[in-house]
């Protein structure tokens, strides 16, 4: 019986190396879709919202949102069963998600993330509820730009 225990987990290996070179593409890397967004209509959508909305419920495959170089005015909430989204922007001091909310903490992000294995590049996040350079002198309430509930998020150069 002990005999066949590693035979046993050499199959299982080589089952799991088969498994995943066919997961991984041509040139190297994992598959995955790219949607665009491009407020001068360019792209596949106007807004961040309606492209994270596009995706899937209970996507299993990375989806790649590439957000062109702008202001996006708008509050952007990635639900819980849009999980493996890589939000692509065009630099961090060119592509920025912008909201003015303030009600409560859980309430005033202008980005908010709730599903697990997100990755968001090159984009900035702002709170502009009590911004001083519009000159606006609204009471001191809590303003946040970006809240995380998901696991496995990461943000680079943002």
């Amino acid at each position: 019986m002990a005999s066949y225990g590693w035979q046993m987990g050499a199959v299982l290996a080589v089952f799991i190396v088969f498994q995943v070179q066919e997961a991984v593409s041509k040139d190297g890397g994992i598959p995955y879709t790219t949607i665009t967004v491009d407020q001068s209509g360019h792209g596949n959508f106007r807004t961040i919202q309606s492209a994270i909305d596009s995706v899937p419920s209970n996507n299993n495959h990375w989806v790649c949102i590439h957000v062109k170089a702008g202001v996006y005015r708008e509050k952007v909430v990635v639900p819980v069963n849009k999980p493996f989204l890589f939000l692509k922007g065009d630099g961090a001091k060119r592509t920025f998600i912008v909201w003015g909310d303030h009600l409560s903490i859980t309430q005033s992000p202008s980005f908010s993330v709730m599903a697990d294995n997100f990755v968001a590049k090159g984009i900035s996040f702002m709170n502009n509820y009590k911004l001083p350079a519009l000159k606006i002198s609204n009471p001191r309430k809590p303003e946040v730009a970006a809240m995380i509930f998901g696991d496995g998020v990461s943000f680079y150069g943002c």
